[in-house]
């Protein structure tokens, strides 16, 4: 294969775009990540299994490619941890937080703490371009210890319950779902694990 031919090859693929973005890459040391100590709220089930469902759809929480990235491509945050909620185009506010082993939490109410941002806050970002999904990431390695995350009803916005969400958590090279229902203001879900 000719140089210039290999040149042209790469700096295509730099124009259009193909391939993952770097933000949406798995960081190498991000694969050592080993979770144990995993909990749902009573009912839900962690499913942990990928059934290839095609090309990845934006917005959805969901690892569609199997290639274990959450919603790549997609100009989401990503990091050695990330968790995603979608709920699809019901018009309703909910919060996802992370309380990390210090005890302080990630939230729509401290967007920031060391190591750790909240990538995306829907609704309270303008209207969500009927996008509705938040997203959460690990800025730095992990530090080991528990960790909560918590999916709320905040404002049901005049929508019939119950609301269906998709919370994903990848965790190292790990992929994990959970199906959520929330019925009223307050419901909330959780899912923790250890480092």
């Amino acid at each position: 294969m000719s140089r210039l031919f290999v040149t042209v090859c790469v700096a295509w693929a730099a124009l259009v775009g193909c391939g993952p973005s770097p933000s949406s890459r798995l960081p190498t040391a991000a694969s050592s990540l080993a979770p144990t100590n995993l909990a749902a709220s009573a009912g839900l089930a962690i499913d942990s299994a990928c059934v290839v469902a095609g090309v990845e759809l934006c917005f959805n929480a969901i690892d569609d490619n199997c290639n274990g990235v959450i919603d790549e491509g997609c100009g989401l945050l990503s990091g050695p941890i990330q968790l995603t909620v979608a709920w699809g185009d019901a018009p309703v506010d909910l919060d996802l937080r992370l309380t990390v082993p210090s005890g302080e939490t990630v939230s729509d109410e401290t967007r920031s703490i060391k190591g750790f941002r909240l990538d995306r806050d829907c609704p309270a970002e303008a209207g969500c371009g009927e996008q509705n999904y938040e997203n959460l990431v690990a800025t730095d390695e992990p530090p080991s210890g528990h960790y909560l995350v918590t999916v709320r009803l905040a404002d049901p916005m005049g929508h019939i319950s119950p609301v269906k969400a998709v919370l994903s958590a990848r965790i190292g090279s790990r992929n994990y779902r959970l199906r959520l229902q929330l019925e009223k203001v307050g419901d909330a879900r959780t899912f923790s694990f250890d480092l």
